[in-house]
């Protein structure tokens, strides 16, 4: 019974893993979701700026 148990628990470990793991590449996803944004704000704000004269 022993082995069934450690079975078990190896399974558990491996579903825990998983759903860590999709729980941080969706972080990492939403992130650069908003990294990209706020770059596009940046530089439309950059591109707005009037140029230096002379």
């Amino acid at each position: 019974m022993q082995s069934a148990t450690n079975a078990y628990a190896a399974g558990i470990t491996l579903v825990r893993l998983a759903l860590n793991g999709a729980f941080h590449t969706g972080l990492l996803l939403a992130e650069s979701h908003l990294t990209r944004r706020l770059f596009a704000s940046t530089m439309r704000s950059i591109a707005s700026l009037p140029l230096p004269a002379g």
